[in-house]
């Protein structure tokens, strides 16, 4: 099949090539990587950043008049408006409602949605400056949590204790007030946090994993993961319930999700959820733990495969599985000039994968983003914490060295 690729998602790219499928990219210019250009996509078509829908529609129509295509994929969810639009414009078919993505990704949209359906009652509000902030925490004498509507990569979260200046908060944790509105407050959830990774398909929704995760506690960026969780038979149970009933909610029937919750004293209430896999490697702790290849299945669905049946109607565990990130901060104007150990920390016992995530002259600064992350370790084990350890320990082999002057990482 001759297959439209738009998005980043190179995984699935893989998974594509090697089911024997052609394959043509659709992709963000300021996506691109160098390893790009030796993948063997039949063609590879770059679009500015204010390129919009009708642009990716427009041109993949005139490609789809010589060459047809036969499918489109696309797993991330900030380009699944530009494959609906594509999808319809060449009537073939796409498994996410446009109704049901812009659902997911504004976050106050989630949470009307699901007050409205009655699947969560977690306190939140829409705000655009600091004075609603204040407004709004006035009501409750508990923390909060204040967030960009349509962030990503956990930039610009803020937690608020009651009392807490929010601009003073905001502006001590390194961010600009305009890193963080339009934001969505809501009430602090207190429990610890879990993504759960499924696959839907015509309504139905198979839960393949329920992922531990590890967040920096001030900045709440995501510093690990590990599969399976460690819940007992009724926590376990209690969640796959909810996370169904929560995609029920929002609309989604078909493709792979990716949500976020908390379990709290009153059971497991929703951060987020997405009409996507889940990020920074999950699909390979899932293959580990579970044996389930969750980019092979959901490119196979796109294509228009029936799929469910390949998944365990409980949730699969072969394995334990983790990865780990490095994020190392030197101050502002540091600059990576070497990276040390990554052989001995390839060596170690359970290590699976090392990746650099880094390139030689790139900052190495504070701590802000998912993508100032340093490096990261996917390891297993033969427990959850014996694999979480096993990340730990390849991490511990690294050592990265900086400097302030463009002329040192030359010479380097």
């Amino acid at each position: 099949m001759r297959v439209l690729i738009i998005g980043t998602v190179r995984a699935a790219h893989r998974a594509l090539v090697e089911l024997g499928h052609d394959v043509v990219l659709f992709i963000n210019k300021k996506a691109v990587l160098p390893a790009d250009l030796d993948f063997p996509y039949k063609q590879v078509h770059m679009f500015e950043e204010f390129a919009t829908e009708q642009d990716y529609a427009d041109l993949a129509t005139v490609l789809h008049a010589n060459q047809p295509f036969d499918a489109i994929s696309c797993l991330n969810d900030n380009c699944q408006k530009q494959a609906i639009t594509v999808s319809q414009a060449l009537g073939l078919s796409f498994p996410i409602s446009l109704d049901s993505l812009e659902l997911t990704i504004s976050k106050d949209r989630t949470r009307n949605q699901l007050t409205a359906s009655g699947t969560d009652d977690t306190r939140f509000a829409l705000v655009s400056n600091i004075d609603a902030v204040h407004d709004f925490c006035e009501q409750a004498s508990t923390a909060h949590i204040l967030k960009p509507v349509n962030g990503t990569g956990s930039k610009g979260i803020v937690k608020l204790e009651s009392g807490d200046n929010a601009l003073s908060k905001i502006l001590s944790l390194g961010l600009k007030v305009e890193d963080v509105f339009p934001a969505i407050i809501e009430e602090y959830l207190e429990g610890p946090e879990f993504s759960v990774e499924a696959l839907s398909e015509n309504g139905e929704h198979r839960i393949i994993a329920i992922t531990h995760k590890l967040k920096d506690p001030t900045t709440f960026i995501e510093l690990g993961h590990a599969i399976p969780a460690d819940l007992s038979g009724v926590e376990e149970q209690l969640i796959v319930g909810y996370v169904k009933e929560v995609l029920d909610s929002v609309g989604v029937t078909d493709g792979p999700s990716h949500s976020e919750v908390i379990f709290t004293a009153n059971g497991p209430r929703l951060i987020e959820t997405h009409t996507r896999p889940g990020g920074d490697n999950i699909w390979d702790l899932m293959k580990i733990a579970t044996g389930v290849d969750l980019m092979n299945l959901s490119v196979r669905q796109m294509l228009g495969e029936r799929i469910l049946n390949e998944i365990p109607h409980d949730l699969p565990k072969q394995s334990f599985a983790a990865i780990r990130y490095a994020a190392p901060s030197f101050g502002h104007g540091a600059k990576l000039t070497r990276v040390e150990g990554v052989a001995e920390a390839r060596s170690k016992t359970g290590v699976v994968d090392v990746n650099i995530l880094k390139n030689i002259g790139a900052e190495i600064g504070p701590l802000l983003h998912s993508f100032d992350r340093a490096a990261s370790v996917i390891s297993k084990g033969e427990s959850l914490s014996d694999a979480l350890a096993n990340a730990a320990t390849g991490l511990e082999q690294l050592e990265f060295h900086t400097c302030w002057s463009p002329k040192e990482v030359e010479a380097s």
